[in-house]
Parts: structure tokens; sequence; C-alpha cells
């Protein structure tokens, strides 16, 4: 059933002296009175200004009637009436097709259907809209369309005395007219003569507004409602009686709300669950609060009971209230008539029922004029009784609810924007041509509007929630059935980016420009002195739904730049929030699957960031390290830290590699101008150097920083030295620190070259063994090193030795808190792995990852322990989550037990810990100081010796760069081994290249090989059986031709990683001699 196609009646009381009851005597009118020349109208809708009516006709039409002192009437042929009692057309520009209108004081504004605005009337103050240069006269007296802004389409509009405010379709506010009392919402009394968007309200997802006498006011779609104005009798709602040039929550009204209405200086609210509040202004008792004085706070109407409210209307001093049951009831003043109960009263400040309309009329709408009233009605016979009498059947009930809610719907202005659910249904019917453009509208006004989006997205509305409150599969299902439409029509596409970059900018002009308390998002006594920070939220949880958008991860290739433009807003934006709002955006970021955070958030910042890196190679001033580049990862810091918010496990620390940046920019200029820093600004401060934000770089980044550290410190080592040795007369002086260490005593050897020449660790390293006195053949150019600590390390690390156990369950080493070795042994071990660093040798060793955070000043916990005993961490685990009595069935006390030399020892975890047992309540600190005694306190002579020798070789600021888990890399190398990445960077050398047949046949026996045979031949070539960092691609490998077939086996210099490769005759031979080969590879001398 449509409006259209429905007959309805019109009915009309109240002051009648300047003709605005249209067909009706000049007399007042006490009791409602049909205006039947409507009919003839087709009239629709009416609507009520200070002294006129007027209606809306079903071919898009109005007829207007009443006061004309300002040419209201919009009429050649009544321009020179003063007023006029019957209703009569307005001419209205061409093509107009008018849906509604609104009449203030002295003016009227027309909304077409197309969302455009038309304006008549009273135009001193600029409250038509037509710019100052169009309002030279006070007065226009024939409809004019509003030019300003024709792109922006509106869905409602509202009339003030001399003010009016239009809600467009993305829920944005503008407002025009006077603004003496701050009615505009702009922050000044300035008038403005042309459509201005209060930009405080552009988050807030409006769905109403309406104009007061010198206020306005609108509904968000959450329920929430914000005034502003003029607030002398108490209008907005604040709990005060003064003026706000701005908008401000009305925070005093605890419900949401569905619904609101103003009078002259008065304001209606209708909750979600149909309850009327209301404030404002009661000298004639129009607040229906049961006084006569102004209240500064809403509070619920009196004297209706139970009745679901569905409609309010308020005029000048009197108000209309219509229920879901029939009833109308009046409130206010009434001598004139307008409370339409048959007779004059002053005023009654309680509701009365309206008993003087036909029984067997549906009341769909009421409308409170100045000092007049008026209501549409739909004859409709509810059967046997009257207005909320008798039991209508339930069809006939039914239908006529059903066109009360259409009628409201269409004619009430009321939460008419679309909503996700709409947009999904309007997705349907994207096969046709309307439907495509209902579609296109919906997708432009909810993804150019920050507050739809959340509002439409949301899991609650609550626009102070701590979590991101998003409901995140709808987002998903969303854009994937709105990417499927794009396949079939590209101007999905077009606009879906184009409303997305809309709401970007928007974000942006309101996030860069506020300035961001630290209560921003947590103020909740609802003090809205700057309402932004009411905002924020939804401006931040816009962005995470537009990050969402799979387009920002992949696109068509046409679409590329306009989605490069996208992630530049995104960028900036987060890049220049406050660190508060960052923050927050990161503790929501860290509440997403890992999914979405890799593809949707971290990987198109990437790509964004690599992207304008490749663009600026060729740029000599380096371009690439510039203010885009910056904000970029700045971006990345804030993913960074919801990454670690989350404890690492939303995406691998390697994600954040930008490879691209890494591998171009000057490193050794980032490396100085870090180190230049203090250690404030380095934290602090301006992003100057790529240094500051480590886990940008990749692995292989890190360590050309630290082997240029560790050149730059040799180098300085050796001037020092020299200086030194040139001092005292010395002329034993070496570049070099050089060990002489003996096979069968290497470890007391070590000890006492290492340790004991502690000033020398900084040099190149040169190793030589001797064997009976005699030094063993071959210069170190390496490959002896590497020797060197593959046997120190097999010494130190033998369980014979007792300086370390290995635990089975985690396949790692760690410290014998009952070792039998000295400090200095462990001293030993820390220069080791310092030295191994220094010199880039890898080392056959596993600690748990622990150890090295520990070597960074990190303490370890639980986690750490299930890495390095997850059996016993199993235990543990089992006795915090069992939920039977723990004492009876554990019978554990707070001491250990450990074997010290044959004998078991007790450790005591708190004073007198065996006496305490462990029971439920302290289970948790017996689990914590047992793990803080195995991995901290019972080893920590052992570490403290090993970190001391350590650092004393690894003591330069690049190694800070380095997470715990690259430092393994640069300790133990890579345990996988890409033998691809290997061949496809071999280089080939006397007389091979990569089509020889005997190289040809060299990979494939590679490749079939089994993996610890692999790793056997990798450690013949190169002294270690792991991957350096970056893989083997990086490993600088060369095959080079020995000689034609021969019966000797291939070797190889270690120092270079070459092999040296006869050319054999057979891949059958060459594959004998290879396995033979590094079967038997130990020892320089047969390398």
């Amino acid at each position: 059933m449509q409006v259209e196609e429905v007959s309805l009646k019109f009915y009309a009381c109240g002051r009648n002296d300047l003709g605005q009851l249209g067909e009706l005597s000049r007399d007042n009118v006490y009791q409602p009175q049909e205006l039947e020349r409507l009919e003839n109208f087709d009239a629709i809708d009416l609507v009520g200004g200070k002294n006129n009516s007027a209606a809306v006709t079903g071919r898009g039409d109005i007829v207007l009637c009443g006061e004309n002192d300002s040419g209201q009437l919009g009429s050649r042929q009544r321009s020179r009436q003063q007023t006029a009692q019957d209703f009569g057309f307005v001419d209205l520009p061409g093509d107009s097709h008018i849906s509604t209108i609104s009449c203030g004081d002295s003016h009227v504004i027309a909304l077409s259907n197309t969302g455009g605005l038309v304006s008549w009337g009273a135009a001193e103050y600029g409250q038509l809209g037509h710019g100052e240069s169009k309002n030279c006269v006070d007065t226009l007296p024939l409809p004019r369309r509003i030019e300003e802004l024709n792109t922006v389409r509106f869905i409602q509009v509202s009339c003030g005395a001399n003010h009016t405010v239009a809600l467009s379709s993305t829920g944005r506010v503008y407002s025009f007219g006077l603004g003496t009392c701050g009615a505009l919402g702009l922050g000044s009394r300035k008038n403005r003569h042309t459509p201005t968007p209060i930009n405080s309200l552009q988050a807030a997802a409006l769905v109403q507004v309406a104009a007061g006498e010198n206020h306005s006011c609108a509904l968000g779609m959450d329920g929430k409602v914000y005034a502003w104005g003029k607030g002398r009798y108490g209008q907005l709602g604040n709990g005060r009686f003064g003026y706000s040039l701005s908008p401000a929550h009305v925070s005093k009204l605890r419900e949401p709300v569905k619904m609101i209405a103003s009078g002259s200086d008065q304001i209606f609210a209708i909750t979600w669950n149909g309850v009327l509040f209301s404030w404002g202004r009661g000298s004639w008792g129009q607040t229906g609060l049961g006084t006569t004085d102004n209240v500064a706070s809403p509070r619920k109407v009196v004297g209706l009971g139970n009745d679901i409210i569905i409609q309010v209307t308020s005029g000048e001093k009197h108000t209309l209230i219509l229920t879901e049951t029939n009833k109308v009831y009046a409130v206010g003043n009434g001598r004139y008539g307008q409370l339409g109960i048959g007779k004059s009263i002053n005023f009654t400040s309680k509701p009365v029922p309206i008993t003087t309309l036909p029984e067997s009329h549906l009341v769909v709408k009421v409308v409170a004029g100045g000092d007049h009233s008026l209501f549409i009605t739909f004859p409709f016979d509810l059967s046997n009784g009257g207005r909320g009498g008798a039991r209508a059947s339930s069809s006939k009930l039914l239908l006529c609810k059903q066109f009360q809610k259409v009628y409201h719907q269409k004619c009430i202005p009321f939460a008419r924007i679309p909503s996700i659910s709409y947009l999904l249904s309007e997705v349907n019917k994207s096969s046709s041509e309307e439907g495509l453009s209902t579609l296109v509208n919906c997708i432009e006004d909810i993804f150019s509007s920050p507050g739809f989006l959340v509002s439409g997205f949301a899991r609650h509305q609550d626009a102070l929630s701590v979590s991101h409150n998003l409901e995140l599969s709808s987002i998903e299902s969303i854009y994937s059935r709105l990417l499927v439409e794009a396949e079939k029509h590209e101007i999905i596409t077009k606009v879906l980016v184009s409303s997305i970059k809309n709401c970007l900018l928007l974000i942006e002009s309101n996030l860069l420009s506020a300035k961001a308390s630290k209560q921003g998002l947590t103020n909740k006594n609802g003090t809205n002195e700057n309402i932004q920070h009411l905002h924020f939220g939804t401006f931040l949880r816009s962005l995470l739904i537009v990050m969402q958008n799979p387009l920002f991860a992949k696109c068509a290739p046409r679409f590329k730049n306009a989605v490069s433009t996208l992630q530049f807003h995104v960028v900036k934006i987060i890049a220049n929030l406050p660190e508060n709002l960052q923050r927050v955006l990161a503790e929501w970021m860290s509440e997403y699957p890992s999914e979405i955070f890799s593809k949707q958030f971290v990987q198109p910042v990437q790509q964004f960031l690599s992207a304008h890196v490749q663009s600026n190679l060729d740029d000599p001033a380096g371009g690439m390290w510039n203010d885009v580049s910056k904000a970029a990862i700045q971006v990345l810091v804030m993913m960074h830290a919801a990454n670690e918010s989350a404890g690492g496990t939303l995406i691998s620390f390697q994600k954040f590699y930008n490879i691209d940046l890494s591998h171009t920019v000057n490193l050794r200029d980032h490396y100085i101008n870090w180190i230049q820093l203090g250690e404030f600004e380095a934290t602090h401060g301006p992003l100057v150097s790529l240094c500051q934000v480590p886990f940008i770089m990749t692995t292989e980044a890190k360590v050309r920083i630290l082997q240029g550290e560790s050149n730059l410190q040799k180098r300085n080592e050796m001037r020092n030295s020299h200086l030194m040795a040139v001092y005292e007369g010395r002329e034993d002086w070496s570049e070099f620190c050089e060990l002489r260490v003996t096979r069968e005593n290497l470890v007391q050897d070590a000890i006492e070259q290492v340790i004991m020449r502690t000033q020398d660790m900084k040099k190149p390293l040169r190793v030589a063994f001797t064997t009976a006195g005699v030094e063993e053949e071959g210069l170190d150019e390496g490959g002896v090193t590497k020797e060197f600590f593959q046997l120190l390390v097999r010494q130190l690390f033998n369980a014979d030795y007792g300086m370390f156990t290995y635990k089975e369950d985690s396949h790692t080493y760690w410290f014998n808190m009952a070792s039998p070795a000295c400090d200095l042994e462990f001293q030993l071990v820390g220069i080791l792995l310092g030295l191994a660093i220094y010199n880039g040798v890898i080392l056959d060793i596993r600690f748990p990852k622990f150890l090295y955070k520990k070597l960074k000043g990190l303490r370890a916990d639980f986690s750490d322990l299930e890495e390095a005993a997850p059996n016993l961490a199993k235990q543990l685990q089992y006795l915090l989550q069992y939920e039977g009595d723990i004492e009876s069935t554990f019978s554990l006390y707070f001491v250990t037990e450990y074997e010290y030399y044959g004998k078991m020892k007790q450790y005591d975890l708190i004073p007198n810990g065996s006496c305490v047992a462990v029971t439920s309540e302290n289970r948790e600190q017996y689990v914590e100081l047992y793990t803080n005694f195995l991995l901290e306190e019972s080893i920590a002579s052992q570490f403290n010796a090993f970190s001391q020798g350590f650092h004393q070789v690894c003591g330069g600021p690049a190694l800070a760069l380095f997470r715990p888990e690259e430092l393994e890399l640069l300790v133990c190398g890579q345990p996988s081994l890409d033998f691809g990445a290997l061949e496809l960077s071999t280089h080939y050398d006397a007389g091979y290249t990569n089509d020889s047949p005997i190289v040809k046949a060299f990979w494939e026996i590679i490749y079939s090989m089994e993996f610890n045979q692999q790793k056997k031949f990798l450690f013949f070539v190169t002294g270690c059986n792991r991957a350096p960092v970056g893989g083997l691609g990086r490993l600088g490998f060369t095959i080079q031709r020995s000689g034609p077939d021969t019966e000797y086996l291939p070797t190889s210099h270690t120092c270079f990683n070459i092999l040296l490769l006869p050319e054999y005759s057979s891949k059958e031979k060459l594959e004998t001699k290879l396995l033979i080969a590094i079967a038997n590879g130990e020892g320089f001398g047969l390398q």
C-alpha cells in the first residue's frame, strides 16, 4: 500500500486570523475541522509554519496558505497579497518534484526528490542559502534552487525562525541563516548565506535534524541527541541556561532516541522503546512535564501512561503527541483552540486527549504550527467502536499499522538513512538499471560517512567502547559482495573508491586539525565542551573499516593510482595521529585475527612503502627517505606495537621487514645519524634514521651495519695498537689478533690466549694450529678460524665437560647449575659467541632463544620455560589448571632439589619454603618462583660470566638493532637449506659455466642427497653446515674447474667458499668422489 494510492483526510484547528487554516473561516477553530479542498490537490503531506500551512501533493507540487509578508507563498498571482486563506500552488522552478518542505517564521525551504533544495521568502539573514550576492534584497518571493553544493544529496530540511539546517544523505548537517544565537552550530555568531557543514558533527551519523526558533538539534543513528544555539530556557538539555555556539551531546538523556522534535524553545525526544522526554521552555506547559517552569535537563513527559509514543510535534507554545494506540494528546497553550479540545483554555501543563477527530480514522501524522494544529488521517473502519475502544479485526488493524509505518517512513523526518542490510538488499537488485543506481547511491551514502560506516558494522552502539566493537565478518561479507558485483559493473568500484576517499578526507580534516586530549576516548561523563572527543572513536573505527577493503591489498591495474591515493591518505592520517589515539588504534588492531592484520593492515602499507622506494630509486638526493616514507614507517611502528601488544602472535616479526628500503638506503649514513642521537632522541625524537626502527630492517641489512661497525672498530683497534707499539718502541706489533693453539689442549690454550688478551679481540682474528710444536699447513684466510670455532664448541659443549646440559625434549643446551667449570670457562664461551658474530663465523650450537633475550637485558618468564623444557612446563601448566585438591594430590612445597657433585641439594623458593605447602591459592606464585629459579637464580654465576665475555667483544651499539631471534641467526645461521637459491647465485670459474655437463651433474647429485648429506657438503665447502643470514643465496659460492678427469678428490677453500672440482668423466664417478670428500672433510690439512 503506497501513500500516493490512499485517500487521506486533513483536519485543522487553532489560530486562523492570517488564513493559516486555509479554507476555514478567519475565526479561531477550537476543534479539528476537515480541509476538504486539499483532497482536490491530491495532497499527501502537511507542514505547519509560524503563520502558514503547506501541503505536498502526490505529483510533487506544493500548495500554501497563510501569511505572505515576505513572499512565503511563492506565487506570482498572490505576490501582492499579505495573506491568503485558500491553499494555492507555489510557482516552483521547472522539473522540480518536491518530496517535503519546512516553514520558518517567514521563509520556506523545499526538498526535491533528487536531493536538491529550493527556497523562497525572507532572505535578510541568509536563511535561503543563495549566497550574499544574491541576498541583496530582504525577500525572494519566487522559489529558486540553491545552487551551492549541488553535488550534495539532501534528505531532510528544517527551518527555524530565521535559520535553516539541512541533512545530507551521508549524514552531514549543513546550516545557514541567522547565527546571532549560535543556532548554526559553527562556533561563531556570524550569519551564513550558503549551506555550511557543521564539521564537529561529521562523525555522528546523523539521521534527523530539527530547528527551533533560535536553536537546533540533531539525532545520531546511535540514538544520541545533540543541541546547540540559544539555551536561555534550558532547551539545550545540558543542565544550564545559556548559549552554545557549537553542538553538544545531550548526555543527560541516558536512553537512546529514535525521533526528535523541536518547538520554538523546547525539544522533545522519543526513545527506542517509545517513551517521551522533553526539556526547555515551559511557560505555557508545552513541555508536558506538569509544570510551567523552564527545565534544563530531559524529563519524562507525564500523563501518558504506558502508551508507546510514535510521533511528537511542537509549535510556539503547544505540543501534539501521537501514540501507537491511535490516541492524540495535546498540551500547552490553548487560547486559539490549537489544542483541539473544543474550547479555548489558557494552558494545560499535562497532556489531554483530543477526542474530536473521527473515531473510524487512523491518525498518521500530527503537525503543530505556530498557534495552529494540523492532522492527517486515514479513513479505515476499525469496526465497532471508537478510537482506542472496541477491538478491531486483526487483519484490518495490521493493514492500518503497515500503512502508518509506510507513511512515517516517507513523510515524517525519521532515520531514513540506508543501512547495511538495505545495502545488501540492493546488491541483489543491481542487475536492473534502477537497482544499480540505488546501489551506487547507497554505497556513496554509507562509505562516504564515518558515522554510517561504524553504525552499520558495530556490534552494539557504544562510541566509548574500549574495544574496536566491529562485526568483522559483516565487513568482510559486504566487501566481498560488492567486489563480486564490481566485476559486472565497473562503476561500483569507482564509486566505492571515490566514497572512501571522501571518508578519508573527512577523517583527515577532523583528526589532524583537532588537538586530542588524553580523555578523548574515555570521557564518559558527557561534558562535551569539545564534541570531537566523543567522535574520535568513530573516526578510528571507520579507518579500520576502510583499511579492510580488499582493494587496498590487491586491485585491478586501472584502479592502482586511485587506490594508491587512498593508501597515502591512510598513511598520512595514522602517522599524524596524536600519540594517545595511535595507542588506541594499535590496541584495537591487536584484537584482529592474524589474517586480516597481515593482509589488510601490514601488507598494504608495506606495498605502499616499497612502491614509494622504487619510484625514487633514481633520485640522487635519496628521495626514498622523505616525509612519505617516514609516514609509512610511522604507521608500521604503530602496527608493530599492535603486534607486540598481542604477544607477537598476529604475524611473524619478519613480516615487518621492508626489503626494498633495507637494500636501497645508505645504511652507513643511517648508522652515523643514529649513533649521534641521544638515548631520548633515538626513542622519542623525530625519525632521522632507519636504525630508530630496526624491526623494519631485514636481518641482512642489520648484519651489514654490524659488519660496518665491526670493520670500523677493527681499524680503530689496529691504529691504536700500532700507535701504542710505536710509542712503547715495540716491534712485535701485529694488525691481527693471532692465536696459536694445539688440538690436544684446545680449551686451555684458548682461555690463556683469548681471555688474557681481550684488548686484541677487536682486531681481525687469525688462528694457527700447532702439532708437536710445528704449525700446521695453511694460511688462515678464514677457514682455519672456522675450524677453530667448530672444534672449540664441540669440546666446550661436550656433556663430559660438564659446562652445559643437553635437553632432549627441546634439543637445546643450557647452563649446568652444578657445573665444575670456573667462571673463566663460561666467560670464554661468551667471548666465543661474540667473536663468532664479530668475525662472521657461524657456530653449530643451539641455545634456547631466551638466552639471547637475557643477553639483551630481558628477563625470562614461563613462556621461555615452555621452549627450554617443554615437558616440565606441561607439568607446571597442569598444576595451574588442576581443579581438585592440590595439596593432597601433588604434595608439593616451596622447595626444589637438584644434584650437585653426586649429592642432592635443596633450595627454598621462599624463606622456610620446605614447610610451606603448594595450594590452589599460591600455586601461581610457586610456578613463578620455580621458573625464576631454573632460568635465572640457579645459573646466575655462570650466565653472568658468559654475558661478561660476550659483551667484552660485542659492545657496539649495532647489536641493539637485533631481536633475540636475529641474534640466534647471527650465531647459528639458518637451519633451512635452499640449494635452489644457492644454484641461482653460484659463480663459475676456470672454464666452467652453468651449462657445463659436469656442473649439471653436480647439481643433480646435490638435489638427490639426503638432508644430512647436504649439511656435510655445506660444511665441506664453507666450514659450516648452516646457511648464513639471508640464506644460501647470500653465501657467495664458486665452483672452479681444477683440471681434467682424475682420481683425486674434490677439494675446497673454506675461506672463500670455493669448490675445486675436476672435470670427471662421468656423473657416477663425480658422485663417488664427492661423497668420499665430504665424509672426510674435517681438518684444514685435508682441505
